[in-house]
Parts: C-alpha cells; sequence; structure tokens
C-alpha cells in the first residue's frame, strides 16, 4: 500500500508543478506553507523503512581454539601445583607436541609482542628468551604461581604445554 502512496504523491508534486511551474518551486511552496508535501512524506517513509532494506547474515560462532579444560575447575590450589588441567591427561613431558598448535596459541596470545616472534626475548623490556625454557617453567609462568605479565591462561592443557614447547623448540632448532 505504501508504495501506491508514494508514487500517487509522487505524481501530485509533478502536476501540481506543472502549467511552466518547476518541482523545486512546488516543493518549496509546500515548506513555505508550513504543511507536509509529497516529497516530505515519502523521504520520511523512505528514512523510516531504510534499515529494513538491508538485512545482514547473523554473526557466526567461531569454536574455541584450545580444547575445553575437562578436569578440574582451574584453581590454583596447593594440592594441582596450580597447572588447572586434567588430572588424568598425563603431563606434558610425556606427551608429543605440535608445532603448529603450539604456533598458533603463541600467535593468538601474542606471546611475540614480548618475547618476540622468534621468541628470542627483549621484544619488551625484561621479557625473556623463550628458546631454552623448559616445561616445568611454561607450566609455573602460565598457569602457576610465578608472575607471569601476560596474565595466566586457565584453559592451557597439558597438550597444549606440549604443543608449546615443541614450536618452542622448532624454533631453537632453526
Amino acid at each position: 500500500m505504501k508504495p501506491i502512496i508514494r508514487c500517487t504523491g509522487l505524481l501530485a508534486v509533478v502536476l501540481a508543478g506543472g502549467c511552466g511551474t518547476r518541482i523545486n518551486d512546488a516543493l518549496l511552496a509546500a515548506l513555505e506553507s508550513g504543511t507536509r508535501s509529497a516529497g516530505d512524506v515519502f523521504l520520511a517513509d523512505l528514512y523510516t523503512d531504510l534499515p529494513n532494506l538491508f538485512t545482514f547474515p547473523p554473526a557466526i560462532e567461531l569454536p574455541p581454539l584450545l580444547p575445553p579444560d575437562t578436569g578440574g575447575t582451574g584453581d590454583t590450589n596447593g594440592d594441582s601445583g596450580g597447572s588447572g588441567t586434567d588430572q588424568n591427561q598425563p603431563p606434558a613431558e610425556n606427551l608429543a607436541g605440535d608445532p603448529a598448535s603450539g604456533s598458533a596459541f603463541f600467535m593468538m596470545n601474542s606471546c611475540s609482542a614480548c618475547h618476540c616472534e622468534d621468541a628470542s626475548g627483549g621484544c619488551l623490556a625484561d621479557a625473556p628468551s623463550l628458546l631454552d625454557v623448559n616445561v616445568e617453567t611454561l607450566r609455573d609462568f602460565l598457569l602457576g604461581d610465578a608472575m607471569h605479565p601476560g596474565g595466566k591462561f586457565a584453559d592451557l592443557t597439558e597438550q597444549g604445554l606440549a604443543d608449546l614447547k615443541a614450536y618452542l623448540e622448532e624454533l631453537a632448532a632453526g
């Protein structure tokens, strides 16, 4: 119904502006009279309907990059050594790490901002090299009680630690 009213209103403005009168003069006369012209109604309706003319797809939810912690609560009590990892999972020292997953963790958490892209350290003052670090030290800084300026990673699993260590070993080797 609205399109018919809009077209009829626009036609009326054009016809009212006939006999040598320009459409601008007809719209100006309607504006000066204090009444709403068909052009005003048309523009107001168009402005009101504008958001309905554009539709965007719904947001896509991406799966988490790290597997969820199926173990404890992730709290740092004295019993678990502050690891927050699954007690049923073998320690990272006994797991085969995937350097590609370790690289993804390193990049996603912006480790290179402090430790440099080659993990040599020093990109931020006092940031140590990670090339010769062992798994226990990684666990202590990323999950445990040692102070880490980048924060703690409660979702980091033992497999994630093994992957990170494998990536750091790959960087140290070449």
